[in-house]
């Protein structure tokens, strides 16, 4: 159907940030709806200036960044801009310490994929030689008895968090890879939504304090 929104696969982001950065992003809003209602002068636009454009900032830094897979593409959504990569181009991943998403030659890095704790014991494990399971971004331990990888929760991915974002794309790399063909490149674009929002609220913020 023309026109129909794509429709998302699966995604990676740090949950931790996002909590974090929507208990701000709510703390803000609160602070504007009563600007608005109560403080309505030059300093309390200001205020409500200053306070969007730093909404802004924590949008773009906890929020927005994240590894996006649909079926004829995988976008990374970093700070201020995005590769759109089409699965046929994906020759490979690794993790050091972000998320690299390879395409022969070049290399695309996302912020919101980051190497933790549980990655670099298992990177650390692999370079002393240890028992591991290949995969993409490193080795992680298998159960020499069941030859299986021990995940004590079903519900949680035996690799670690970053080896296992890596994992998944090469993964969908394979079964999308058909379904791309029509995107020749690896596209960029930039957040102008979020640009333009930061950069108004700046303006808006330099002229109240001018005016007022």
């Amino acid at each position: 159907m023309p026109g129909k929104r794509p429709k998302v696969v699966e995604s990676f982001a740090p949950m931790g940030g996002r909590v974090l950065g929507f208990i701000a992003l709510a703390i803000g809003a609160v602070m504007v709806v009563d600007v608005v209602i109560e403080f309505r002068t030059w300093e309390g636009l200001k205020i409500a200036a200053i306070t969007v454009a730093v909404g802004a900032v924590i949008w773009v830094g906890l929020i927005r960044p994240s590894v996006v897979a649909y079926e004829r593409n995988l976008v990374l959504r970093n700070f201020l801009r995005d590769k759109v990569i089409p699965w046929h181009l994906v020759t490979g991943t690794r993790v050091s310490p972000a998320l690299v998403v390879e395409t022969g030659e070049e290399q695309h890095r996302s912020v919101a994929v980051i190497a933790g704790g549980p990655d670099r014991r298992a990177i650390r494990r692999a370079a002393r030689g240890g028992r591991g399971l290949s995969g993409a971004g490193g080795q992680v331990d298998i159960d020499p008895g069941t030859h299986e990888m021990p995940s004590p929760n079903p519900k949680t991915p035996a690799r670690p968090p970053a080896q296992h974002a890596a994992h998944r794309v090469e993964t969908m790399a394979e079964k999308f890879r058909d379904k791309s063909t029509d995107q020749p490149a690896v596209e960029e674009r930039w957040a102008t939504i979020e640009i333009t929002v930061f950069a108004v609220a700046v303006v808006v913020a330099i002229l109240a304090i001018l005016i007022g």
